[in-house]
């Protein structure tokens, strides 16, 4: 079963409304549809559905739909569909969902008409008949094609297929509540910084009816033995091909396509393994961030799940135009989005968690595994912080406590911890929606805190399968300019992050610190500190009053307890000060001078601040702007070496 909808997303849905503990919190509605493994509606199938102790036998629509389950969260269902021969087979056995969801079921069955010939007979060629793949067979799938207007959109439906035959379920999607006001179909305000994609050229054919071949051919080997091959295949909307599967079962015979990048690329996986870089990475992350970008401004309907929409996409009835919401506006269906994309950019096949429970496919937050068995690595303890993260790579957050509580407070106590799901890209984080900052919610004040913040999200891991290194070289090429500009007079970069503005009482003489503990001036009571102190400290001068007020706001939650002033430490301080100062995202596209404008008045020692006026290297050359390209350049080319890039 695949998950359509879900609303893993909560905390960032678009309410104005203040929370308010509901009563009688009303009964969650849950709609079911059963699909075909060629993803077209199953109708006529008979559904016996259990909630709790209580029977009734429904009958799918043309649509393969069966009228809406409505029942209290937590009650115990259960779901059957019935055998050729009458008997049910128990497809589904979970908890209604706390939430409005809808759940597709697909068939990983095809029924065939077949016939017994005489084993002898005339030599035959039938096996040329048998479809090959090619790389050739991924069409411009990279290449995100969206139609200009609904009506220019494809009305071509398959034939209907006759099987009822259903075996394993694809798993279910809880669902965001329906927005009261009706989709904003106009393009969105303009953003500082644009968010849209350039307009992708119209693939070739993206609007014809779908070309499909004869189901079924038949005739014999060349030593004469009947043989059927099942010939069937789908162009779809981006031109590639399958089986009519769609791949969503790997297991039942694997993909039929080849994939951009061979397996020989990729280190075996395994937690903290190192994924190796490969340029023919960059075709699918510019698609997975294309498409990703464009798809948070289309409003997917109520019943319009995971598996229906790539169903769409794959007939050609795809009708979602940029414009219909906000790329802003969070419909709390981040998992949704984030799997569509997944399969749309060719990361998977099928579709995240589509052999999971439903519990694993109702939160995001649970994503971790799914993700690892599609060829996901997971690489936290590569990455410093999702600020680092690689383009491409997915993200998975759980909720923490503080916000669980608001969860649970304002949708009912059975509110799981779906947590949070997205895509870095090279300058913000994408879901079902583009966050207004370019980065999530950190942070929450909280009454019940020492400090009165509490972490937003926590238990944060990072997944890798294809990527794009560039955006996390810029920035350590960006820190090294930084470290350059801050310590010039420390020629060993290591030492820069020991080094102090001003020293400390009780060592007149001495202009660096010894312990990582914590920021050197902050066991120094002020009534200590000399006349005209500074406390800017380390690789980037960072000031006491900065460095706790990150602490107290919980930025470095997964230290406390370590030490917070370590190199590692200093290196992320100074990127959450780029994020703060909404500097990152220039800093992650190699824009020098956005960047460098954003933070004149965070180092004042950057061209065109106060401190830069006549500063000069240790030979005599000026630190402007024209040394900042020059020293950044080179940094750069160092960590893109890294990776055989040359830029």
């Amino acid at each position: 079963m695949t998950i359509s909808e879900d609303q893993q997303d909560l905390s960032t849905v678009t309410d104005k409304s203040p929370e308010q503990v509901s009563p009688t919190p009303p009964k969650p509605k849950l709609h079911l549809q059963f699909l075909d493994l060629a993803m077209d509606p199953l109708p006529g199938l008979n559904v016996r559905i259990t909630i709790g102790a209580q029977d009734k036998i429904y009958t799918t629509d043309t649509e393969g739909k069966v009228d809406d389950i409505q029942a209290s969260a937590g009650v115990r269902l259960r779901i059957a569909i019935q055998r050729f021969d009458g008997s049910y087979k128990l497809i589904e056995e979970a908890p209604m969902p706390a939430n409005e969801s809808t759940w597709n079921y697909i068939s990983p069955q095809l029924v065939l008409e077949t016939e017994t010939e005489l084993h002898e007979g005339n030599s035959g060629e039938i096996e040329r008949s048998i479809p090959k793949a090619s790389s050739a067979d991924e069409g411009n799938r990279p290449q995100p094609d969206f139609p200009k207007d609904p009506s220019t959109a494809s009305e071509t439906v398959l034939e209907a297929k006759q099987s009822t035959a259903i075996d394993v379920a694809t798993a279910p999607t809880t669902q965001a509540p329906t927005p009261k006001t009706k989709p904003n179909v106009t393009a969105p305000a303009p953003r500082a910084s644009p968010i849209k994609p350039a307009k992708q050229p119209t693939i070739s054919g993206s609007n014809a009816p779908l070309a499909r071949q004869s189901a079924q051919t038949k005739g014999r080997t060349p030593q004469g033995a009947p043989m059927a091959v099942l010939t069937a295949r789908i162009l779809d909307w981006w031109n590639s091909w399958t089986l009519p599967t769609l791949n969503l079962w790997p297991q039942h015979g694997g993909s039929t396509q080849t994939p951009v990048s061979k397996s020989s690329e990729l280190k075996p996986t395994g937690h903290g393994s190192k994924v190796a870089y490969s340029a023919s990475m960059l075709p699918k992350v510019q698609a997975l961030i294309q498409f990703a970008q464009a798809q948070t401004e289309f409003e997917y309907g109520k019943g319009e799940g995971t598996a229906s929409v790539v169903a769409q996409m794959a007939k050609k009835q795809f009708k979602h135009v940029p414009g219909e919401k906000d790329s802003d506006a969070s419909r709390g269906r981040c998992y949704q989005y984030v799997r569509i994309a997944l399969t749309r950019a060719g990361f998977v096949d099928g579709f995240l968690a589509d052999t999971s429970s439903a519990s694993v496919q109702a939160s995001a937050s649970l994503a971790g595994q799914p993700l690892l068995d599609k060829g996901f690595v997971d690489v936290t303890d590569e990455v410093p912080d999702a600020r680092w993260a690689a383009a491409g790579d997915v993200i998975v957050y759980s909720w923490s406590a503080a916000t669980w509580a608001k969860r649970k407070k304002k949708y009912g106590t059975n509110t799981p911890n779906h947590g949070h799901i997205d895509i870095r890209s090279e300058g913000t984080y994408i879901s079902d929606f583009i966050p207004a900052h370019d980065h999530p919610e950190w942070k929450l004040t909280s009454s019940d805190s020492q400090t009165g913040f509490e972490p937003g999200y926590v238990n944060i891991h990072i997944y890798r399968k294809y990527y794009d290194p560039r955006p996390t070289c810029r920035i350590r090429a960006f820190l090294a300019c930084l470290r350059e500009y801050e310590a010039q007079a420390i020629r060993n970069d290591t030492d820069r992050y020991r080094a102090l503005n001003t020293p400390l009482p009780g060592a007149s003489n001495q202009k660096s610190f010894r312990s990582y503990a914590t920021h050197p001036w902050s066991k120094f009571p002020k009534s200590s500190w000399p006349e005209g102190t500074s406390t800017a400290s380390g690789a980037y001068q960072c000031t006491l009053d900065t460095v706790e007020g990150f602490i107290k706001q919980r930025m470095l939650f997964d230290l406390e307890g370590q030490d917070l002033f370590t190199p590692t430490a200093q290196d992320r301080l100074a990127v959450m000060l780029m994020e703060e100062k909404g500097a990152l995202p220039a800093v992650r596209k190699g824009d020098l001078d956005s960047a460098v404008k954003a933070l004149l008045s965070t180092w004042t020692s950057l061209p065109g601040a106060a401190q830069n006026h006549g500063r000069k290297t240790v030979d005599g050359k000026p630190m402007d702007m024209t040394y900042l390209r020059s020293i950044y350049a080179r940094f750069l080319s160092v960590e893109l070496g890294k990776f055989g890039i040359a830029e």
